[in-house]
């Protein structure tokens, strides 16, 4: 399982003239009109089989490109949000077990978990897919980012590989909604302005007010 990380145109020879002397006119051999009919219409099959044949062989050619030049396919199941303590956070999600390195403070306070599946199909083990975290919250019906997103990455155990990863965002004023965004990038592209190979975004999660 993969491991998340947070953070021509040619010159033209003389024209010939199409025009020939009535000396040098070439004289056709004599063709009757039926056999000149069926030469016509074997002409025009043969031709169409001709660009049958070209259309099936590029055809072939383009498909063959496509599949090798296909890429890594990379899918996002899905998304979720959700808060605990950071006790709970290091226990469920990271495995860890007593003692922490947190005080006892840090420790009873509350985060805010991002949880994502990721899918991964084509891609060399050892690469390393960059992903982008985006906390979003609602305001006037509309998605604002909270704060920067949080740079990850997810490093391929084997060529076909999928990630259940998770990731923490400090938790942001409460009594309001928030969603998560997540943003798989091409290892060759890993800036967030470019095309992510995959995006999904959770449920509006409200973050209870506090008691």
């Amino acid at each position: 399982m993969a491991s998340a990380r947070s953070r021509d145109r040619r010159p033209r020879g003389p024209r010939r003239s199409g025009k020939t002397s009535p000396i040098d006119e070439p004289r056709e051999p004599f063709v009757s009109k039926t056999h000149k009919r069926l030469l016509q219409i074997g002409s025009a099959a043969a031709a169409i089989g001709s660009v049958l044949a070209l259309v099936f062989t590029v055809g072939d050619r383009v498909s063959g490109l496509f599949e090798s030049d296909e890429g890594p396919r990379v899918r996002v199941d899905r998304v979720e949000l959700e808060a605990m303590p950071l006790r709970t956070y290091l226990v469920t999600k990271e495995r860890e077990k007593p003692p922490f390195h947190y005080k006892p403070t840090e420790l009873e306070s509350d985060v805010l978990v991002v949880s994502f599946r990721a899918r991964y199909k084509g891609s060399a083990a050892g690469v390393k897919f960059p992903f982008w975290l985006t906390l979003l919250e609602r305001k006037n019906g509309r998605a604002v980012t909270v704060e920067e997103p949080l740079e990850g990455y997810h490093n391929m155990q084997k060529p076909d590989d999928e990630c259940g990863c998770h990731e923490i965002f400090q938790l942001p004023p409460r009594g309001r909604e928030y969603r998560a965004q997540v943003q798989i990038m091409d290892p060759e592209a890993p800036s967030p302005d470019s095309q992510p190979l995959a995006e999904a975004r959770s449920d509006w999660y409200r973050l209870p007010p506090p008691s």
